[in-house]
Formats: structure tokens, sequence, C-alpha cells
């Protein structure tokens, strides 16, 4: 479960401060027989706090910092893990494959500190300038990432905007812990380059396309035969695509909002110089999503999010063969990533009632996710030799009632 604490105030004329804290222990007890064990404990935190100075009415100045740390005690029994992305069906039996051990009873400790700078270069140009600098003490690697925004308003209903800049993170946990991967590896970089347009139509109405051009270095890839240190640097990837967008938000008075996007990208990566470019797991070419939300007298609000998404990119399997030692069959994977799963279709409804009273407000909500209980594919099953499948389907109908109280 997560806790989270928000606290917003204004300091002075100028200055607005924005305070968050969120905490979330989590237990992990699985085992599968003798071969496989995993015991962990995690306790993730994360604060953050930032302040926005108007300087002058053409220049703010953004500044904050966050902390991420997260005690971790760990306990693991199984075979080596392996890349996760692009895996392929990991299905194999535990037996046979050698067993590695590890024992983890650390903190990782990950400090962030970035600045911004909004500028108002006469009534035509706006330029967003910005620096992020991250400590990643799992790997002992710092990451500094400059960025820079601009927006140019070439006509009063109209703005072209353009944006560059730097981003980091660190390789997954089991890539970079010194007993099961590599703490010597670098951080994950990436620059993000967009180019966006947007009209005004009418008041209300907003029209958008943007592109977009991803390229990811520095990614953590397996040793060849799963060789010690297990993981090296040397994984690239690249992003692409273009947007589409309709903003409705009438002016005041009107009690309703939406939105409509349509998005078209490929995501694909490369394992080493002399492998072939294959789509990530989570490549979709095809993202749709509509909202809309309307207010009704008395606060009440109905609102619902409908999605239409090119199913995830999966690994077939061609055949297996017959482990007579251990008495199973072993699959034999086709080619990573070269089938999709069906369409993915879902409708979410909120229907939800407030009350204002003096210095706060309460809220109760119903949430109903998958309101029309369309099961998507999501995988495929097989059967113990492999000759015979079955569909993975998703979550049904799942209706939740909540309460939210703001002070």
């Amino acid at each position: 479960y997560n806790n989270q604490v928000d606290w917003v105030r204004r300091i002075g004329d100028k200055v607005d401060q924005e305070l968050a804290f969120n905490v979330g222990p989590q237990q992990i007890t699985f085992a599968l027989g003798d071969e496989f064990r995993l015991e962990g404990t995690f306790i993730q935190t994360y604060g953050r706090g930032e302040w926005r100075y108007q300087i002058t009415d053409k220049v703010r100045l953004i500044t904050g910092v966050d902390v991420f740390t997260a005690p971790v005690d760990l306990n693991y029994v199984g075979p080596q893990p392996t890349a996760q992305e692009g895996g392929g069906s990991q299905q194999g039996s535990l037996a046979g494959q050698e067993q590695v051990f590890a024992e983890v009873d650390s903190t990782v400790f990950r400090p962030g500190i970035y600045f911004e700078t909004d500028l108002r270069l006469g009534s035509f140009t706006q330029m967003i300038l910005g620096l992020r600098l991250d400590y990643f003490s799992d790997i002992s690697s710092f990451s500094v990432d400059p960025r820079l925004t601009t927006i140019f308003t070439v006509a009063k209903d109209m703005r072209v905007k353009l944006g560059v800049g730097l981003f980091s993170q660190p390789p997954e946990f089991q890539e970079s812990d010194v007993s099961i991967g590599n703490p010597n590896l670098d951080p994950i970089r990436a620059v993000h380059i967009g180019l966006g347009w947007e009209y005004d139509a009418v008041p209300g109405f907003r029209f958008g396309v943007e592109g977009f051009y991803k390229y990811l270095w520095d990614r953590a890839i397996t040793t060849p035969n799963g060789e010690a240190p297990f993981y090296v640097t040397g994984g690239i990837g690249r992003i692409y695509g273009a947007e589409f967008s309709v903003n409705i938000r009438p002016a005041t008075g009107r009690h309703y909002f939406g939105y409509l996007s349509y998005t078209l990208s490929r995501s694909e990566r490369k394992d080493g110089p002399l492998e072939p470019w294959r789509l990530f797991d989570f490549d979709q070419t095809h993202i749709l999503t509509a909202a809309f939300v309307y207010n009704f007298p008395r606060n009440w609000e109905i609102g619902g999010t409908f999605r239409l998404v090119s199913g995830n990119p999966t690994t077939p399997v061609i055949g297996s063969v017959y482990d007579a030692l251990n008495d199973v069959y072993i699959p034999i994977d086709g080619r990573v990533n070269s089938i999709r799963n069906p369409l993915f279709n879902m409708l979410d409804i909120r229907i939800q009632k407030k009350w204002v009273f003096e210095g706060w407000k309460l809220a109760v909500f119903l949430d109903v996710r998958n309101a029309y209980n369309y099961q998507s594919q999501e995988g495929i099953i097989y059967n113990f030799d492999y000759s015979q499948q079955t569909p993975l389907l998703g979550l049904p109908i799942i209706p939740s009632l909540g309460i939210r109280g703001e002070l």
C-alpha cells in the first residue's frame, strides 16, 4: 500500500511552494519447490519539494529537489536472472539450470536537483531552460541533463513548439546488483527531440500535432552465454512517431470538457553491434484515447475514458524438444517479438459526488474499470509440450468505491 501527503502554499507575493511525501512498503514471498525462492521487503520512500519564484512578469525561476530511497532486504535462490525485455517465452523448466544465491541488505539512494527558467522574450517567444542533476547510489554514478523548450506564437491563435533534452535513469535492480548483476553499469541515457503545432480553431477547441524522436544508449544487455558479470553496457534504442490531439475546454460557464488523441509510433532496440533491430516488448503502433467529463448541478460529475491500443509484441513458440533427464519439454522460440496480441480496448467510467465545506472538501466516487467487461488478450499460454495454445485474458469488469478528502 502507498501513503501520500501533499502540501501546497504561497510564500509571500511571488513564491509558490509544493511539498510531497510518499511511502509504500512492499513484501514479496514466492517459492517453487526447492529450485526457486524469492523473499524480500522493500520500503520505497519518495519526497519532493518545488519552489516557483515569479521574478518579473516575464521571468519565472523554478527549483526543486527530489529524493528516492528504498531499503532492500532480499533473499533469492534460482537461475541466473536474464534480460526480461525480449526474453521470449522464458517458460523452460527450472530443472537442470545452475542455481545462484543472492542475499541483499542495502539501501538504494537516488537524490536529484533541478532548475528551470521560464523566460518570455517579447510577445512572440517563450523559452524554458532546464537542468537536472541526479545521483544513483546503486551504480555510484552521476548524471547531468540539460533541456530546452521554445514556444513561438506565430499568430494569436497558433503556436509552434520545439524541444530537445537529455534524460537519464539507472538500470534495473537485478541488472546492477553485485551478486547477480554488474554494479559498474552506466546510467541509461536518452535524447528527446519534439516538434509541435497548436491551433485554437474556435474558442474552447485546440488542435495539436506533435512529432517526436528519442535515441537511447548505454542500455544494459546480457553477456554471451550468461558469463560474469552477466550484464554490460552497450544496447541502443530508438522511438519515433507523431501524436494528433483535440482538446475541448469551453469558456467559463460550460460544464464539460474532453480530450481526443491518436498516436502513431514505433519503438526498437538493438542489443549489440552485430544484432538486428527489433521491437521493444511494449511497442504500440496505434494508441487512440478519448476522454469526456460532464459536471452536473450540486457537484455531481460523470466521466469516461476509452482506449484502443495495438496489442503488445510477443515471441511465438515454434516447437519444443524433450528433456528426458528432467522429463520436461523445452520450448523453441521463434523470432523475438515477431507477432502481436490482438487490439486492446477498454472503457472506464467514474461517477463522483463532491461536498464543499469551509476549508475542506469531501468526495465519494465510483470507478468502473472495463465497464463493458471485454477481456482483451494479453498473452499466450501453452500446454505441457507446447503443441497447443490458449489466450491469456486480461481483467474483467472491476467496480470500486472510494472516498477522498482535500484540505
